[in-house]
């Protein structure tokens, strides 16, 4: 997976200027920013779970005074 990523992100930059590459990452980012607006069920639980797990790190965090003892 990460080879795939690596060649991917070196394509680009390698590209980077073209006027093919500039509309690709365009149409990339829009198709992102769409799926990301999207309503979904199971993206919204998954956010609320992770605000949830940041809110009892944050609540560990209190309660223990850790932050004195970073100080």
């Amino acid at each position: 997976m990460s080879d795939v990523v690596f060649n991917v992100v070196d394509r680009l930059a390698t590209d980077v200027g073209r006027e093919e590459t500039e509309v690709w990452v365009r149409e990339i980012i829009d198709l992102i920013v769409v799926r990301l607006l999207e309503p979904d069920e199971g993206f919204q639980e998954a956010s609320r779970n992770v605000l949830i797990d940041i809110i009892d790190v944050v609540k560990d965090e209190v309660r223990i005074q850790r932050w004195k003892l970073k100080e």
